[in-house]
Formats: C-alpha cells, structure tokens, sequence
C-alpha cells in the first residue's frame, strides 16, 4: 500500500493482528468482526431454537400416539365381552402400523405385551433400529412408573438416534406401561441440512458485508482523502487557498469548514507577522542608522569642539531612549499575543492614576507649547494593574500632545458612564485634544500595529516615544485585558476624543 500523499493521513494508528492498515481496511474488518459475532449468536439460537421446537413437535406426537393406542385398547376391550386385556392389546398393536415408530406395551412387571410393526414399505435399516430399541425395555419397568424424571429419553444406536416415549396408562383398572419407539432420521437430516446452510451462508453473508463494508468505507473516507490531498499543497506561499466544501451541513463538510477557518487564521496571523517584522525592521533600521550617522561623524574628524560632540551625544541619547521605547513595546506585544505577560493586579484609585500622568505628560506638553486640563474627579476604585493602566493614559496623553498643534488645550475627564444597569456601569476616561483630526480612512485602523495616523509629523527623539505606532495598539490591549476597551469616540477639525472605559466592580458601584 503506498504511504506517500494522502495515504499517510489515512494510514493506521494500530494494527489489527498484523501490519498495519488504512483507515477504511480497518473499517471494514471491524465492521465485518463485528457482524461475524451477530451473525455466529443469531445461527446459533436460531439452529438451537428450531431443534429445540422440532423436538418438542416429536415429543407431542409420540405423546398423542401412546394416548391414541391406549384409547383404541379400551375402545376394543370394551366391544368383546369375552376378550381379556392381553388380547385386545394385541389386537391392537397388530392393527396399528406406522411408517416411523413403533408401539410397545408391558405389563405392571415390566413384561412385554405386545408391539406394533411398521408398514411394509418403511426401510429395513429403520426397522432393525426401532426393534433393536426395544430389547433394553424387555423384562424392566418402564420409564416413569417409579421415579420422577422425563418420559422422554433420546437412545443413540450405531449413530443413529431413536426418541422414546415411556407412561402409565390405566385401562379399566389395569395399569399398563407403553413406550413410543420413533426414528428420528428425519429430523436429523432436517438439522445437518440447516447447519450446512448455516455453515455455508454465514461465511459468504460474511464476505459479501466485508466487502460492502470496504466500498462503504472507501466511498465515505473519498472525501478525507481529498480533503487531505488539499491540505498537503497548502504551504507558506498559498494559505490563501481553501478546501472544497461539498456538503456543509455533514460531518466531512464541518471539518472542511473548520479547518478553512483554520486556514484563515494563520493566513492573517502570517500576514501580520510578516507586515510586523517589516514594520518592524522598518522602524528599528531608521534609529540604528541615525545613530551610526551620528557616530560616525562625531568620529570623522578629530577637531570637533566640545560642543559639537554634545550635540552628537545628545542626538545618539535621543535616539537610543526612542530605540529602547521601541524595543519596549515590541517586546509588550509578543509577550501579549503569546499569553505571557501576567497582571499584576491590586486595588488602585483611578483618579490617582489620572492625575499622575497628566503631571508627568506636562513636562512633555509645555515643551510643545500645549496645555494639559484635569479637574479633580471623584474616588475611584479599581482593581488592576497600575503600571499597565498608567501606560494606558500615558500613551493618549503622547498621541494627544503629539497632534495638537502650539497653544492647544488638551482636556482629560474622568467620570462614572450614567448609562445601563449598575452592573454594567463603567468609568470613562476621556482625552480631547484640538489638533487637526484623523482622517476618515484611518477611523478603522488606528488601532493596528504600525499605523500612523499622520507619518509626516517629525519623531522626536527627545521625548522618548517610538512613534512606531504602537502606543494605541498597546493602550487597546492593556484595556481589553482588564476588561475595557479603548476606543476612537471623535475625530474631526475640531480635534479627537479618545475614550478609556473599564468596568466598575458591584461594591464601587
């Protein structure tokens, strides 16, 4: 059997009592060991079942036989007066002539009577079986006259078997014992003709099943094989192809369907890891390179004044903190989507929060010329991580200031959302700047990895931030994590609102 392609999804996991074997082989040895079982118990009670009900048909008829000859003794006894008992039951049994047994009668000592013959067409061979079964009851009691047990008794002579029938029957007070000879040739012939067919229609209902099993089975598992055939010619470079979905409703179409889901998921998380790491080289080369311009010409002449080679220093310092930040947020966010990077959570006071970013964001605003407003908000409570949350703030604070041309006012509020059910109410940060806006086809991207809103806007690498654009992503993040979001509420002329919310616990509620 070839293992390359898909016949290796479909190679064995086991063995079944020997090498191994595809999947639908398998299925079908299964299924045909199974049927062999149902099969083997359904021929056996069936075989049992008819030998068991012809017995008992046998027993009645011997039964009715030794009533019937008994009744004819008494009926002809009581015809002749002078006739005794002895001489009517052979009278009888003279008259009496079967094709396939024989009636034998005794008297109270066990004697024989009388008996009856067969007819003069029956085989000599049945002939000499029923006289020979009728030597062991000569001179003894008949069955069932002195112990409780069956009247029937099955002899076995040269292989052949001979049901008797053994009672007590009282004619006119005389108690006389008669047995029921029969030749069981027929049923015997009844039963190996029934077990020959048994014998020979099991094996070849067996081998029809398994075959039709193996059809059954490569038919149904067609699909996994091409399902499989598919996946095998996806690679890097077509993850946007897809599986054919015949039927989607069925098992075999959900798992196409999943696994195109599949698909599309490492499709997009392939395509943003490669746009990540060439946004990424992108945004690490530009600081690396200012940085060796700077030293390479602080370093190319030896007459530099001291002043010069400040400026060169400060300039390599501004870049590194802004390579650093960079370096930073990248490391946050691959430890974010790997699920590796932990709260630490405790009980915080979001107005402390607020108010401490906002004093640490107006060295940075009044070095822009801008203005940061924050009136004084009410407790509240909150359980989160506080470095997390501050960076949060921080980071619209920098996107504000960094938008806002000289002279704005930048506000930030910090109030309780009035709507909904108190538990589902929220804390809502607001930060509202007065720049020039974001522009309509940004509103849906301002969020993802990389994306600046406005890329013509100089980096300054004295502030310390990236502008890599990753501060929102980050921000988004950090607030889905602890069960807000962060959203873009405004954007227009007038200047951008962006909205903090979290969720408020029952009891601060």
């Amino acid at each position: 059997m070839p293992t390359d392609g898909p016949a290796r999804i479909a190679a064995a996991s086991g063995t079944f009592g020997g090498p191994r074997l595809s999947v639908r082989l398998r299925l079908a040895l299964w299924h045909t060991a199974a049927l062999a079982l149902v099969l083997g118990v359904f021929a056996a009670g069936m075989y049992l079942y008819v030998m068991r009900t012809t017995l008992r048909q046998v027993d009645r008829d011997l039964a009715q036989s030794a009533s019937r000859f008994a009744q004819a003794v008494e009926a002809e006894f009581s015809e002749q007066a002078d006739m005794t008992l002895t001489s009517a039951v052979t009278e009888v049994a003279r008259d009496t002539r079967f094709q396939d047994r024989v009636i034998a009668v005794y008297d109270a000592t066990g004697a024989l009577l009388a008996r009856s013959f067969l007819l003069s067409s029956t085989r000599r061979s049945v002939t000499d079986r029923l006289g020979a079964a009728i030597e062991p009851h000569r001179g003894a009691q008949p069955e069932g006259t002195h112990r409780e047990s069956s009247p029937y008794t099955t002899l076995a002579l040269d292989d052949d078997q001979i049901r008797t029938y053994s009672t007590m029957l009282t004619v006119h007070g005389t108690p006389l014992g008669v047995t029921v000879i029969r030749d069981m040739a027929v049923e015997e012939e009844f039963s190996e003709t029934i077990l020959t067919w048994l014998t020979i229609s099991v094996p070849i209902a067996l081998a029809l099943s398994g075959l039709g099993g193996y059809l059954i089975a490569r038919r149904a598992l067609q699909p996994v094989v091409a399902i499989a055939t598919q996946a095998e010619r996806i690679g890097a470079r077509s993850l946007n192809a897809r599986l054919d979905v015949v039927n989607p409703h069925d098992e075999l179409g959900q798992l196409a369907t999943v696994l195109n889901g599949l698909l599309a998921r490492l499709e997009t998380s392939f395509t943003q890891q490669q746009q990540f790491m060439a946004d990424a080289s992108h945004d690490l080369r530009t600081p690396v390179a200012v940085l060796r311009s700077a030293a390479d010409v602080a370093l190319s002449r030896t007459d530099r004044s001291p002043e010069m080679l400040r400026a060169a220093l400060e300039t390599v310092s501004g870049e590194g903190r802004r390579l650093t930040r960079l370096v930073d947020d990248l490391f946050l966010l691959a430890r974010a989507d790997s699920g590796q990077q932990p709260l630490a959570t405790e009980q915080v006071y979001l107005e402390e929060l607020v108010e401490q970013s906002v004093r640490a964001a107006r060295a940075l605003a009044q070095s822009r010329g801008v203005g940061v407003d924050y009136d004084s908000a009410a407790e509240s409570p909150f359980t989160g991580d506080p470095v997390l949350l501050s960076r949060v703030i921080m980071n619209l604070l920098d996107n504000a200031i960094k938008h806002s041309p000289e002279g704005a006012r930048i506000r930030v509020t910090l109030e309780r959302d009035p709507a909904g059910h108190s538990a589902q109410m929220r804390y809502r940060i607001a930060v509202i700047d007065s720049g020039d806006g974001i522009p309509v086809a940004m509103h849906d991207r301002v969020f993802d990895r990389f994306v600046r809103a406005d890329t013509t806007r100089a980096r300054n690498g004295t502030d310390g931030s990236s502008g890599a654009g990753l501060g929102l992503a980050i921000a988004r993040w950090i607030a889905r994590e602890h069960g807000g979001d962060v959203t873009l509420a405004s954007s227009g002329p007038a200047g951008t609102r962006f909205e903090l919310t979290l969720p408020i616990a029952d009891g601060a509620a």
